[in-house]
């Protein structure tokens, strides 16, 4: 895969193929927190109350905050109609690759059962957990650096209380506070300011937070 392809692809499933085939791949954090954004795209997988506890635990368990007993428990009681139970496995690119083929295809399912078209939903589906994926790694052919410098204690408070609150809204305010530290990045700053969508485990984020 190419620079070009990696920006534009529509499969995630290729995408993490070829994570998973280079020498530096992303962390194990990050396939995680990547299959649990795809969950949570998924009003399959949030209708069900016990599934949007599991993928709670599922982020904690990501950054070390649970453990595999909570992880397991809280998987026995969620849905076994929905992706989420592809959280349960040993390998986290393995995981990243089983959700985000199944996220798209309950989807399809259910408009498939009101009398819609299945494929068009499908791949608006798939292309959507592209982005959700490129939020989380940003672009493996060019990995961003932030100076230790940037991280001032205003820009780190800022990105902590975004990151435990969910509150991707005020990622344009970090952007502010990185460039008061000096930090004119392009990327960084774009991708802050930009649409989104963002999710737990946004690369820009991560790195005002200094998290790999």
């Amino acid at each position: 895969m190419t620079e070009a392809e990696w920006l534009t692809c529509a499969d995630p499933e290729k995408m993490l193929t070829h994570l998973r085939r280079r020498k530096r791949r992303p962390s194990a954090r990050k396939f995680r927190l990547f299959s649990v954004g795809c969950c949570r795209h998924s009003a399959a997988v949030m209708s069900h109350p016990a599934n949007r506890r599991c993928l709670e635990v599922a982020e904690r368990y990501a950054d070390g905050l649970a453990s595999e007993e909570e992880r397991r428990k809280s998987l026995r009681a969620a849905s076994f109609a929905a992706a989420i139970n592809a959280l349960v496995g040993a390998d986290p690119a393995r995981e990243a690759a089983h959700v985000a083929g199944d996220v798209p295809f309950y989807a399809a399912n259910a408009v498939e059962a009101r009398g819609g078209d299945r494929e068009p939903v499908r791949r608006a589906e798939a292309a959507a957990l592209c982005e959700l994926l490129r939020d989380v790694v940003g672009n493996p052919f060019r990995p961003p650096r932030l100076d230790p410098a940037w991280r001032t204690g205003v820009a780190v408070g800022l990105a902590e209380a975004i990151y435990e609150e969910r509150a991707f809204d005020r990622l344009p305010i970090l952007a502010d506070a990185l460039e008061e530290a000096g930090c004119g990045d392009v990327a960084i700053q774009a991708h802050l300011r930009g649409p989104g969508p963002h999710v737990r485990g946004c690369w820009a984020l991560d790195l005002a937070l200094n998290k790999e």
